[in-house]
């Protein structure tokens, strides 16, 4: 592992680069599905914003990623975001002098992009003396317990209306881009609702698109209607379980 006492060499990453990229996220423990290569493509097709994939070596190997991604709006300075509708995707490294280093040249991107701020996003605390947003949150449920062990852990309020919905004969089903027009149109409505801004139905696309075998939906049926969904995708090949919901279901 490279300490502040070896050369540390951080430069963008190209296209044809990109396995390798990946090959690194799938062996860092601390990375996730948020800093695989795709999202770039998945945010270019569906917005047009730009990448800055900053990677870090020390003698021929990778040691250290950090996807960038440059936000760009008529109304709003630019942003530097690792990474943009996600809740991970900033620095992973094999040690912090490799963290400091990756840190160090996203400052100066940020300076040569004239940006108006720097917005790195962690789901692991990360030793670097950086004033920290607590305005969004991540909930983790762990998922290698059994399933009576899980709804035990259940507050009765909650198994409750499991039952309450398991009753009312409502359905839960996957599927790849088969119920992407009946999932927008529940997901729209919702954040209309919410008064929240809503993706385009694109980005789902390009989503579903680039992660074929890890991003599905979740589409929850009365009869045949729609009435709740979710995008989900999973780590598998980094070693997790875990299904992260990139959106709520609405009630």
């Amino acid at each position: 592992m490279p300490t502040s006492d070896y050369p540390i060499e951080v430069r963008r990453m190209e296209s044809r680069e990109e396995n390798s990229w990946d090959e690194y996220v799938f062996r860092a423990p601390d990375s996730s599905h948020s800093h695989l290569s795709g999202w770039r493509r998945v945010v270019a097709r569906s917005y047009g914003h730009a990448s800055r994939y900053l990677w870090a070596h020390h003698n021929g190997g990778v040691v250290g990623v950090l996807p960038l991604i440059v936000m760009r709006s008529f109304f709003i300075q630019r942003t530097l975001v690792s990474m943009p509708f996600l809740d991970d995707g900033g620095i992973c490294a094999d040690s912090d002098s490799v963290k400091t280093q990756l840190f160090a040249d996203a400052l100066r991107l940020y300076e040569d992009e004239k940006a108006g701020s720097l917005d790195l996003r962690h789901r692991h605390r990360i030793r670097l003396d950086l004033p920290r947003a607590g305005d969004k949150l991540v909930m983790i449920l762990d998922l290698a317990k059994s399933a009576e062990d899980l709804w035990k852990d259940f507050d009765p309020k909650l198994r409750n209306q499991v039952r309450k919905a398991s009753k009312s004969g409502l359905t839960a089903s996957w599927s790849a881009k088969d119920d992407l027009v009946d999932f927008y149109d529940v997901f729209a409505a919702n954040m209309r609702d919410l008064g929240s801004p809503v993706h385009s139905r694109g980005f789902f696309e390009a989503l579903l698109n680039e992660f074929p075998d890890s991003a599905k939906i979740m589409l929850v049926r009365k009869d045949t209607l729609a009435i709740g969904g979710a995008i989900c995708y999973h780590d598998g090949a980094m070693g997790f379980v875990l299904k992260r919901v990139l959106f709520p279901m609405p009630e």
